[in-house]
């Protein structure tokens, strides 16, 4: 057993050689992403708000597991000459993109917190109910499915606020940190960037 734990270190290491975090020179988290075709922007968005599509967010969501969600970040877009129009275009996108996230993410935050304490609530009652009940003689099996039903009000808000909270929590430091990212667009044909 112990032998297979070895193995799957080494193997890890082989890996963290081949993928290598990389920062720039003030310290923030690179990611680097390709522009190929016309897929970077939505097709669809609000006139004069341009939307990133979503397969560019998959890309970088994807591309952000491996970074601490407190690292600051630098955006590097490569692929072809991006005329400056389309630069700021793009850095709108993916600001608006992930404002969205930002937005639907704080929502579904204060649902789970309503969710949490309305169960919570409900627990409470049902326990207090299997008490009194109880404190009177009553020895039935619907004591003991009260009983259950409180168990299970109880841990599902334990699971909401505990569990599903610090995720919703981290989606949301996520959608800032991108929002909030350096931008830099790489020409291909020189290698060089265009900070932001």
């Amino acid at each position: 057993m112990f032998e297979r734990f070895k193995k799957i270190r080494e193997l890890s290491k082989d890996f963290s050689t081949l993928f290598p975090h990389e920062t720039d020179e003030d310290g923030r988290s690179v990611v680097r992403l390709e522009v190929s075709g016309g897929g970077f922007l939505s097709p669809f968005s609000a006139p004069g708000l341009p939307v990133a599509s979503s397969d560019m967010a998959d890309f970088l969501n994807h591309s952000l597991k491996h970074i601490k969600p407190e690292n600051p970040l630098h955006l590097m877009i490569s692929g072809g000459a991006i005329a400056t129009e389309e630069q700021e275009t793009y850095r709108a996108a993916i600001a608006n993109y992930y404002h969205l996230e930002f937005l639907e993410t704080r929502t579904r935050i204060r649902r789970n917190t309503a969710v949490s304490f309305i169960m919570t609530l409900v627990a409470a009652a049902l326990f207090t109910a299997s008490v009194l009940l109880s404190s009177r003689g009553f020895r039935t099996v619907a004591l003991n499915m009260l009983d259950v039903m409180a168990w299970v009000f109880m841990w599902e808000a334990v699971e909401q606020f505990c569990m599903e909270r610090p995720l919703l929590k981290l989606q949301l430091l996520r959608s800032l940190k991108i929002m909030r990212a350096k931008v830099s667009f790489i020409e291909s044909s020189c290698g060089q960037s265009v900070p932001r």
